[in-house]
């Protein structure tokens, strides 16, 4: 598996500072139920969007990953987590208001069980986090979605490396589409990444923001079971840890369990 083997997943003593030449991912498994207290840190369009969700399972996933995502940047911010405001670009791509942001970019991404949430100084940063479990369509998306020199290289692996080959593939591609808010539409198949088992991971064609030059593209897997990829523009160091700091790893009195 093409990933760099000192990345361990952590749980820090407390939220370390991020330096401009930094970026953090932090992982944290979800919870079918979210808290009464995660749930008024929501902003009143995130609450709606909480709502619309059919199924409990899904509630809770969303509220806790973006509570999650308000008290991270909190904590790197000095802001209160409810406080914090969010705009949308171009594209959809939630970001903080400039007058709070102080230069931290941050993305989400959740699948699953768990959420992935990065953080940069001054860079644009994309996250996602995909659940592995085999589709019986893999092979047509990959010839639909991906460009004609991927789909060949992925038709040529053996099968038994195309399941976590097409979520290399995916993860990649996604982080980079999130990193610059350009979203899946119209790009996917113009975005080219290597994926293959023994090769580093890497942008091999990107139709626009300059090209390859100046991205980078980080293999990641928080845990058995799911593959993910971060894309950050820059020479960046990468740290990733685990939600909760151990200083945040208090438990709240009476604290009401929502089931949705």
């Amino acid at each position: 598996m093409p990933e760099n083997p000192l990345l361990r997943w952590t749980r820090p003593a407390a939220v370390p500072q991020l330096g401009s030449a930094a970026v953090h991912v932090w992982a944290l498994g979800l919870s079918p139920a979210c808290s009464s207290a995660e749930l008024q840190l929501l902003s009143a369009e995130e609450r709606q969007r909480y709502a619309a969700f059919r199924y409990e399972k899904l509630r809770g996933h969303f509220a806790t990953a973006h509570a999650t995502l308000r008290q991270v940047l909190s904590a790197y911010l000095g802001v209160a987590a409810a406080e914090l405001r969010f705009k949308r670009g171009r594209f959809g791509k939630p970001e903080l208001s400039p007058e709070q942001a102080n230069g931290v970019q941050s993305n989400l991404s959740h699948s699953g069980d768990m959420a992935l949430i990065a953080v940069s100084r001054l860079t644009p940063v994309g996250v996602d986090v995909e659940e592995v479990h085999d589709l019986s369509d893999r092979d047509a998306l990959v010839q639909r979605f991906f460009s004609p020199r991927e789909a060949q290289s992925f038709l040529e692996l053996e099968e038994a490396q195309r399941l976590e080959a097409f979520y290399r593939l995916w993860t990649r591609k996604e982080a980079w589409l999130k990193a610059t808010g350009e979203g899946i539409s119209h790009l996917l198949n113009r975005v080219e990444v290597s994926f293959l088992p023994a090769e580093p991971p890497e942008f091999r064609c990107l139709p626009c923001h300059g090209g390859a030059k100046g991205w980078r593209l980080f293999h990641l897997s928080p845990a058995s079971r799911y593959t993910g990829a971060l894309s950050v523009r820059g020479d960046r160091v990468l740290s990733v840890w685990s939600w909760p700091p151990v200083s945040a790893m208090v438990p709240a009195e009476n604290e009401e369990v929502l089931h949705g």
